[in-house]
């Protein structure tokens, strides 16, 4: 497909929002660092609330449980499959392994072959998760589903503009090579939904006025791993 698009013109450049830029920007700065890494760790941590769209969206993903990248290649793991203590820029959060985007997409943008993405969450959630992983795929049934879709219209009310343009999203990413070294940093920026308006319309502008390449391509194969601090309030800040 992407010889298909390069030859009619057209880019095609999947995830221009909060999902995956950001964190995509971030792996490939990482990957500069550490160019032989093997492993690439991603963890995010995005405060004001869900949509009700995006809380749609994880409920029918449930059934399907978690993805990671292993050697080369993204398989079915269960929820929650893996849990870490992430050293965040303003503290230490415990988090569990999620389906992110980037277990599709930062192989492309790094050649990274074992990709795992966590998201914050409180142990007792971690736990609760855990617990129930083997009832999840009942909410793929049509009865379930219809309830819990019914429940997040009543209830998932989605952030507030005041809390989309005052709330900010935390990431933390790490690469580690065959003989252990590694490479960490952590990347602050604006709300998930604020930032994503941002990023999609400037993804849209390079896009028109043809500065970005024909075909498939990542955020930051597009637009340069620096990309994402092209943004207000947005920085990258390494470990010692």
């Amino acid at each position: 497909m992407s010889d298909r698009a390069k030859q009619a013109g057209v880019a095609l450049i999947p995830a221009v929002g909060f999902d995956v830029v950001p964190s995509d920007c971030l792996a490939a700065m990482l990957a500069q660092r550490l160019p032989a890494a093997q492993r690439l760790e991603l963890a995010f941590i995005a405060l004001g609330g869900m949509s009700p769209g995006t809380t749609k969206t994880m409920i029918e993903a449930l059934p399907s449980g978690g993805r990671a990248r292993i050697n080369g290649v993204i398989r079915r793991v269960p929820t929650a499959w893996k849990t870490m203590e992430v050293p965040f820029r303003h503290g230490k959060l415990m988090a569990m392994s999620i389906p992110w985007g980037d277990v599709a997409s930062a192989y492309y943008s790094t050649g990274i072959p074992n990709i795992e993405v966590y998201t914050s969450a409180p142990p007792t959630q971690i736990a609760r998760m855990r617990r129930i992983r083997f009832a999840l795929p009942l909410l793929g049934s049509w009865p379930l589903k219809t309830l819990a879709m019914e429940w997040v219209d009543r209830n998932v009310k989605g952030p507030s503009d005041e809390v989309r343009t005052t709330a900010r999203s935390s990431l933390w990413g790490r690469v580690t090579n065959a003989s252990g070294k590694s490479v960490s940093a952590t990347l602050e920026t604006l709300s998930g939904y604020h930032l994503t308006t941002l990023t999609a319309v400037a993804a849209l502008q390079l896009s028109i006025a043809r500065q970005v390449p024909c075909g498939f391509a990542t955020a930051s194969q597009a637009f340069g791993r620096e990309f994402i601090l092209n943004f207000p309030d947005t920085d990258i800040e390494w470990a010692a």
